[in-house]
């Protein structure tokens, strides 16, 4: 979720009993790769296991490429990246709550310039409703009442 444009920052949610909460809890530092549409069904299935017991990349055939400013990989099949630097955590009693610095962005040619270019089909991001719920986001003319 993103909080603040300047400087830029997110908040992410993740249960305790996840191995990305280890891995961001150890290191202060985590990546949103942010996928397309094509990528819903591999991004589906890296949500059903753990990265603790099975390498993603090899089984879901995704490339890892370096970041520039954090340790975590980025996806190479994705169309964006926000690479994180963690400014405080576990800030409510009920939630497990990430705070971060987004400390470098990058998008894919084309599919943004002062605003995410959604009428492209390539740019259509994947958003989750919740349970077995996805939606992509796409140009509305909204009328004035």
């Amino acid at each position: 979720m993103p909080l603040d444009y300047d400087p830029p920052r997110v908040a992410l949610v993740v249960g305790s009993d996840n191995y990305s909460y280890e891995c961001i809890t150890k290191t202060g530092e985590f990546v949103i790769n942010i996928p397309s549409k094509k990528l819903l069904e591999k991004t589906v299935q890296c949500g059903t296991i753990s990265g603790r017991k099975v390498n993603k990349f090899k089984k879901f055939k995704l490339t890892p490429i370096p970041a520039k400013k954090v340790k975590a990989p980025l996806i190479k099949e994705c169309i964006g990246h926000l690479e994180c630097k963690l400014i405080k955590s576990k800030v409510t009693k009920d939630y497990d709550l990430f705070l971060a610095d987004v400390v470098y962005a990058w998008a894919e040619e084309g599919t943004f310039t002062d605003r995410w270019l959604i009428e492209k089909e390539r740019a259509k991001t994947i958003h989750h409703l919740g349970g077995e719920y996805f939606t992509f986001p796409s140009k509305v003319k909204i009328r004035e009442w």
